[in-house]
């Protein structure tokens, strides 16, 4: 979405008579793909939080806890190691007077994104899947691979899925 809103963004100034973007334009809306990219990664982590609190309060809880972490290591001069806000000060640049973020530390933003995927993924084995509609609880792997024999189609419009009785 953040790549469609840079596109849009140099596709508007076209016809609204700012011409086309110039070297400086494309500098600014590739750091805003970028930027758009790297912050969507940083969301995977939040997954964990939503995952073991099974709801998305924990998730909403723990972004809160990312976004002020992000706010007191920038406070503290530390927000270059901090991959919540590394992105940010990298996509403001020098010019806005931030200091340099290395490439290195622009590469800790998809690790932490694929720890926090991992994470929640080897979390998921740990927990069932609670079906109120029958009042039985299976492991969430095997109600992807079962086919649906009590409730038919429809039940997939309801979102509940039903192990077969071979089981």
């Amino acid at each position: 979405m953040g790549i469609g809103v840079a596109a849009a963004a140099a596709l508007i100034g076209i016809p609204s008579g700012l011409g086309p973007p110039d070297a400086i334009d494309g500098r600014v809306l590739g750091r805003l793909a970028a930027l758009a990219v790297l912050s969507g990664l940083l969301a995977l982590p939040v997954a964990l939080p939503a995952s073991i609190g099974r709801g998305y309060l924990p998730a909403v809880g723990g972004l809160m806890v990312l976004v002020v972490g992000a706010q007191v290591a920038m406070v503290a001069g530390a927000g270059n190691w901090w991959p919540w806000s590394v992105a940010a000060i990298w996509a403001m640049g020098t010019d806005a007077g931030m200091e340099p973020v290395g490439p290195v530390w622009l590469t800790v933003v998809p690790m932490v994104s694929a720890l926090g995927a991992a994470a929640t993924v080897a979390w998921w084995p740990h927990v069932e899947v609670v079906l109120p509609a029958v009042g039985h609880t299976v492991p969430p792997f095997s109600v992807v691979t079962h086919v649906i024999w009590d409730l038919g189609p429809a039940s997939y419009l309801w979102g509940i899925v039903i192990p077969s009785p071979q089981s």
